[in-house]
Order: structure tokens, then sequence, then C-alpha cells
């Protein structure tokens, strides 16, 4: 009988082996025969990809009336929802105040998570999404307070945020705010970050108030 013994093998290269084919009844009866192939490469293993955060915005139209109407301000309120792609669930991350006033002066405020308190609308029984915020600086207090109901139906409705929210903001000047749902805006800052998002606002402002009147 015929008896098939590899020898040589030469580890994760497998670059030569001898395969011999002896006879166990004849000692003199064998085939010796040896082969090069080329050498392979080993593949590391694949890491499978961990899910993380992405971002989407909820815009609001702001108008802003102050006790002095040369102190009232218009714009944009924008906050930011941080969306886990393997659940679904989404947090409420920082928020950013674009306003412009009566001279088409525009600013930013950015307020980061860790000075806001949300209450989103899953988290009560009146159906209400909420925001109290406030931060210190310098000597003084900043702080805003905002709260509408999310509705069944409407555009709002879609991305689970009120269609309309009423507050107060206190940088400086109170403003008795009223917001109104921007869809427009929602999907033009579709998930850009907040930088551009600011950005994107602050020209649209900028545009609107050099724009001619009744344009």
């Amino acid at each position: 009988a015929s008896q098939l013994t590899r020898s040589n093998v030469t580890g994760t290269a497998f670059s030569t082996y001898t395969v011999r084919v002896a006879d166990s009844t004849n000692a003199g009866a064998a085939v010796e025969v040896s082969a090069t192939l080329s050498e392979r490469t080993l593949q590391s293993p694949t890491t499978e990809s961990v899910a993380t955060d992405y971002t989407k915005w909820w815009v609001y139209w702001v108008e802003g009336v102050a006790d002095n109407p040369a102190d009232n301000r218009y714009g944009y309120w924008i906050s930011e929802r941080l969306v886990n792609q393997t659940s679904g669930a989404v947090t409420a991350g920082r928020s950013a105040w674009v306003l412009s006033d009566s001279s088409g002066n525009v600013t930013s405020d950015t307020w980061l998570a860790a000075t806001q308190q949300v209450q989103e609308e899953a988290e009560n029984t009146r159906s209400e999404f909420s925001v109290i915020a406030n931060r210190t600086a310098g000597a003084n207090l900043d702080t805003f307070v905002i709260s509408g109901r999310v509705e069944t139906d409407g555009e709002a409705a879609v991305y689970g945020a009120p269609d309309q929210i009423e507050g107060e903001y206190k940088v400086g000047t109170l403003l008795e705010l009223d917001l109104s749902w921007d869809i427009e805006m929602t999907l033009e800052a579709g998930d850009a970050d907040l930088d551009a998002v600011v950005g994107i606002l602050s020209s649209a402002l900028q545009a609107a108030s050099e724009a001619p009147a009744g344009d």
C-alpha cells in the first residue's frame, strides 16, 4: 500500500512543500516531489464599526419682543438632535440663537448641552417639549426658558417637535419669545455641523436685512 507523507511545510508563508509517496512493502520504491508556492499575505481581522451619534437639527423662526422696541430681535433658534445609529434614540445636544436687531446686525449665541435642562415630549403626560437653560456670564446670569406642545399632526410633529414655542430669553435684555417651526431651514440645515448651520442662518438674516423693502 502507498503512503502519503508531507514534510518541510513552511509555516504561514506556504512558500515550499515536499510530497513523498512511498510503498510500505518496498523501501526502495518512493517518489518525492517539491513545489514552490507564492507567499500568502495574511489578512488582518476586520473590526466591526461602532455605531455613533449623528446630528439633525430643529430650526425655529424667532420673534423676540422687548420693553423697548429698539431692543426687539428676530431670527432663529436651533436645537441639536443627536440620533443613535443603532437604537434610533434621540437626545438633545447644544442649541444656538442667531438673532438680528432692527439695524440688521446679526449675532449668534451658543449654549452647551450642560447648561440646558431639556424635557422631551415623551417624558411628560402633557406632550410638551421644554428647555430651562442658565449659565454664569461674568456678574450676570444668562437664561432662557421655552416650551411648546407637540401635536399629533403637522410638519413639526413628523420630527417630534412642537409647531409653536413660547418663552423668555434674557442675555442683557429680556425678550418675550414666539418661535415657529421653520421646515425650510430645518431641511437646509440637514446634518451639517453647528458652525455651518449658524453660518447658513446668519447669511439668511443678513440677506433679508439688505433686501429692499417690499421684497
